[in-house]
């Protein structure tokens, strides 16, 4: 998937979580994806959708980026409702979505994209795993701890996790950071990703990157 198409999909993630209820071919309007051939008029052609068969995805992605919202109101939230914020760096792959608390000074992760998470006194929660950055309650209390792919891969190996339920499947699902994967894990998703067709995804060139890194550190971990 390329980098434009992987953005248009993220924010379209992101316009049905903020506004829960929305039928999908509503938000691929609300994006400006779809549009009627006539704006201004839609009834004088039989409210005809406009013709984006050849719309590159970079066009889709700069409509998206560029579209005006009509009924936006400044000033307009109630105090007493949290704020959010979604980030999207379309640059950079997320490795580790995490933020602490300043108020509690708790740290929380979120590891995959529904991993909503919240601190000890409720003020602070962190959502979007290696997709997005969400985080909801008091900003202000917020001190942003994400790790990207530009950090070098000591950071990295460190901070990337991988979910497992154990051998059988049958355990509780915890995180395991990279560094700490026995080689035989790491071999079995590598083998895992492949079959998939997900060869070339981050987390496999992660994945054999950090066995390389073993290799030449003479590191080996064992089931």
């Amino acid at each position: 998937m390329n980098k434009n198409a992987k953005a248009i999909l993220l924010l379209i993630e992101k316009e049905l979580i903020e506004n829960e209820g929305a039928r999908f071919t509503q938000v691929l309007f609300n994006l400006g994806i779809n549009k009627f051939a006539n704006e201004e008029y839609p009834s004088v052609k039989d409210y005809l959708l406009r013709d984006n068969y050849n719309d590159t995805d970079s066009a889709v992605l700069e409509r998206i980026k560029n579209r005006k919202n009509p009924d936006e109101k400044p000033n307009e939230k109630p105090k007493e409702v949290p704020e959010t914020k979604i980030g999207y760096d379309f640059d950079r792959q997320i490795v580790r979505n995490m933020a602490q608390c300043l108020k509690c000074k708790d740290v929380i992760t979120s590891y995959h994209t529904h991993d909503y998470k919240t601190c000890t006194c409720g003020e602070l929660s962190v959502d979007g795993g290696t997709s997005y950055l969400k985080r909801s309650g008091e900003i202000s209390n917020c001190k942003e701890l994400s790790i990207y792919d530009d950090a070098s891969f000591e950071v990295i190996r460190e901070n990337f996790h991988r979910g497992g339920r154990g051998k059988d499947g049958t355990m509780p699902l915890t995180w395991t950071p990279m560094d700490k994967m026995s080689n035989a894990w790491l071999e079995n998703c590598i083998t895992y990703n492949e079959n998939g067709r997900q060869g070339d995804s981050f987390a496999n060139k992660m994945y054999k990157k950090e066995l390389e890194f073993r290799k030449e550190n003479n590191i080996f971990i064992e089931e």
